[in-house]
């Protein structure tokens, strides 16, 4: 699917969690109007999973190539492009239809993390520092909120989880 944007997009659920490291440092690279932050509700998931599914059982049939197509001027094969709408329409653009996706030159990234520490090295002034040592420093720190947000109550509204928080500590 063709995002219709050449700035990074940038799709997951709506709310604060996982996505939160992800999101600051693509803003602090690329700016507040460098990317785009598309963000999905639940029931926007469910249809967009749906589609994808159709999409994966029942995959398009690939264009037969045409005879002076098929070879590239040496000779050799030339790569198959994937078929034009391999995902059904749907917005999840990855073989596994995971959130989130970082779509960037051609290409989606999955997984937050490491979304993050990519977005953490861009900008005119990144967040992680050149510094081996001072970034190590930074993984670890990104790591224990890791570790605390797998341990952290989890319930839709974000007050009660706040409440919950501020409570067990």
């Amino acid at each position: 699917m063709n995002f219709g944007s050449e700035k990074p997009v940038f799709l997951y659920f709506k709310g604060a969690g996982r996505a939160t490291p992800a999101r600051v440092a693509l803003f602090n690279a690329f700016g507040e109007h460098g990317w785009e932050n598309r963000m999905l509700d639940f029931s926007d998931f469910s249809a967009e999973k749906k589609k994808w599914q159709e999409a994966m059982d029942n995959p398009p049939a690939a264009a037969a190539p045409k005879p002076s197509d098929d070879e590239d001027i040496d000779g050799g094969e030339k790569p198959k492009a994937p078929p034009p709408d391999q995902f059904g329409g749907s917005q999840l653009q990855t073989v596994l239809g995971y959130l989130p996706q970082l779509h960037l030159a051609g290409m989606v990234i999955t997984q937050s993390p490491a979304i993050a520490r990519f977005a953490a090295r861009m900008g005119e002034k990144p967040i992680m520092p050149k510094d081996p040592w001072e970034a190590l420093q930074v993984e670890e720190v990104m790591m224990v909120c890791e570790e605390v947000l797998a341990k952290a109550p989890s319930d839709s509204d974000n007050e009660v989880v706040l409440l919950v928080m501020i409570i067990s500590w």
